[in-house]
């Protein structure tokens, strides 16, 4: 065997020593963006904070009195204005995402009825929730369908 031979084992072996597959895995790891780093979760907001202010249309339905109008402001993130926004019931507006969410989620008040407690005795409770508004928009549906399910079966109609 030539030394040239014996020059190119011994560096192949000094190559798959444990020390280079732990730098090759510590170059590997340092790649991986930890879920919960201070990076990973600035840019989950920055995206999120870009899709808030996405702007759509939809009509405004005050489900408390036909006709009635609202006025209320809003301000989801530190550094944004606070924003005052006036909507009719059944008028058309072009509003940020978050203004469509906050009237379909937010605005609900407390419906109570009387129960019993863990003693016995008659309590009031909460029972349930009535909405006051809702921003009605194809933008808002289709984002916020549940895409969790599998189709299972798909037959013609023949």
């Amino acid at each position: 065997m030539s030394s040239a031979a014996i020059t190119e084992k011994k560096d192949l072996r000094r190559m798959a020593t444990p020390d280079k597959d732990l730098e090759k895995l510590n170059e590997e790891a340092a790649k991986f963006v930890d879920p919960n780093s201070n990076e990973a979760v600035k840019k989950r907001i920055d995206y999120k904070k870009f899709k808030d202010n996405e702007k759509i249309t939809g009509v405004f339905r005050n489900l408390e009195e036909q006709g009635g109008g609202v006025r209320f402001c809003l301000k989801l993130y530190p550094g944004d204005d606070l924003e005052w926004y006036d909507m009719v019931d059944g008028h058309t507006y072009t509003v940020p995402r978050m203004v469509g969410d906050h009237l379909n989620k937010d605005c609900w008040i407390d419906i109570y009825g009387h129960g019993k407690n863990s003693e016995g005795l008659n309590v009031q409770q909460v029972t349930g929730k009535r909405h006051r508004y809702a921003f009605d928009s194809p933008d808002l549906y289709y984002d916020n369908l549940d895409k969790t399910h599998d189709i299972v079966y798909v037959s013609s109609l023949k």
